[in-house]
């Protein structure tokens, strides 16, 4: 029987443990977050893939059969259009709009003070 167990841990740092149990024979699958249940499935003996929701993070969880054995992962869905990735899209361009503004005054500064240094030579 295929048995994981993940911790995950939110930005808050909020903790959760996620385990999946998958019968190898008849291919039941159980998913549970902390102490509930949160999937159950029948018969599944070929590749899936499971969104759910850890908190506010979307996140796929993904059985992947490869050479007759399944692989297991847990993979937070950054692409998908929630309210937890728009912010972090808003974030980054927040962050970059202040790096380049940083970059042009520092880049201002360095031609004033060298301006300044050419006249003063002079």
């Amino acid at each position: 029987m295929g048995q994981l167990r993940w911790t995950y841990l939110d930005d808050g740092g909020t903790h959760y443990n996620v385990g999946l149990f998958h019968g190898e024979r008849s291919g039941h699958v159980m998913l549970y977050v902390n102490s509930s249940i949160v999937l159950i499935d029948f018969s599944i003996l070929d590749t899936k893939k499971y969104s759910l929701y850890i908190g506010e993070e979307l996140c796929d969880v993904i059985l992947e059969k490869k050479n007759g054995n399944f692989a297991y992962g847990l993979i937070p869905d950054l692409k998908a259009d929630t309210v937890l990735n728009r912010l972090r899209k808003k974030r980054r361009l927040s962050d970059n709009i202040k790096t380049l503004t940083f970059g042009f005054f520092l880049i201002s500064l360095i031609v004033s003070l060298s301006a300044c240094m050419i006249n003063t030579v002079s």
